[in-house]
């Protein structure tokens, strides 16, 4: 089973799909960003834009409904992650930036906001004005990365307790713009959205350096023309994964195409690139040895090759 959270304006929210059965909506929730399943069964969904809401939802017959909702800690909430003690959400708002962290079981109004370094920006003015968190994960149960695309850095955070404490920040290369951040024993990758490319390193180097020297740097993600302006198309990598096999898949949006790189020996090599099979490519899911995709500006969910859904302009697809 496979989940979904839509953004289509009315008719968005989220949603679920059975192996062989077509979409079934659960939550009537317009321009979801986010959401994930929670392990006492109900969901946290991340909406609001500018305003920033975060909402729960627990089960009620087939569907869900809003049990509670509070602000988010900042505006525009794009991702949410699970501590890895399980007690604890932490939310990643883009702009204003911050992170909230919220325990399970209590109510949303307790949820805490912690403030992230001030003054951050980078080399793009129109898309590196400030500080714009846009991804976390956990590297141990006391240790968090937050990738920030407006100030070209990796924010290092201690984990405890439920709280977020900034510790220091490993820098991008200039105007390369980190968004999503996958990791897998001692890999880490980032997708540079601005620059077009993937970044990688490893954890160990990661903690011991803090400039831009220690990332591993790919070749444009996409091929030719698609590298670059074509028409009003320019790639924006975007979402970013490790698959069964170890090798690095990337949405490109704009170009339309997911690539798949192998980090070896210190080098990132480009295996593949293939169409994503329709526009905008918005979020991987590595499923065991299943890779699917949805994409947004299709209206489209696909396992491999094939499409599996038509749901309107997802946004996030996660496990059930």
């Amino acid at each position: 089973m496979t989940f979904l959270a839509t953004s289509g304006g009315p008719d968005g929210g989220l949603w679920v799909v059975a192996d062989g059965a077509g979409p079934r909506r659960i939550a009537d929730i317009p321009d979801t960003s986010f959401a994930m399943r929670l392990p006492d069964g109900c969901i946290l969904a991340l909406s609001g834009g500018a305003e920033g809401r975060v909402q729960l939802l627990e089960p009620h017959g087939d569907a869900f409904r809003e049990r509670d909702s509070a602000p988010s800690g900042g505006g525009e909430p794009c991702f949410a992650v699970l501590d890895p003690s399980g007690t604890h959400i932490v939310i990643v708002n883009y702009g204003p930036p911050g992170v909230g962290v919220w325990r399970i079981g209590s109510p949303l109004a307790s949820l805490t906001t912690t403030a992230l370094p001030a003054g951050g920006s980078g080399a793009v003015p129109d898309r590196q004005e400030s500080s714009h968190p846009h991804h976390a994960v956990f590297i141990s149960p006391d240790e968090m990365l937050i990738a920030d695309l407006g100030a070209d850095a990796i924010l290092r955070c201690q984990w405890h307790g439920g709280t977020v404490r900034h510790t220091g920040t490993v820098h991008t290369p200039a105007g390369s713009g980190p968004r999503h951040l996958a990791v897998a024993g001692e890999l880490l990758v980032a997708s540079a959205e601005l620059s077009n490319e993937v970044l990688a390193t490893t954890l160990t180097e990661l903690r011991r350096a803090d400039g831009p020297g220690v990332w591993t740097r790919s070749a444009a993600t996409t091929h030719g023309e698609a590298a670059s302006s074509r028409g009003d198309h320019i790639s924006y990598p975007g979402d970013i994964a490790i698959d069964s096999l170890g090798d690095v898949l990337v949405a490109n949006r704009g170009a339309d195409t997911i690539t798949r790189l192998r980090y070896d020996s210190g080098r990132l090599r480009t295996l593949e690139e293939r169409a994503a099979g329709g526009s905008w490519p918005q979020r991987i899911l590595v499923d065991g040895d299943r890779v699917l995709l949805a994409v947004r500006g299709s209206d489209a969910v696909f396992d491999g090759a094939v499409r599996i859904a038509d749901v309107p302009m997802p946004t996030w697809i996660g496990p059930w």
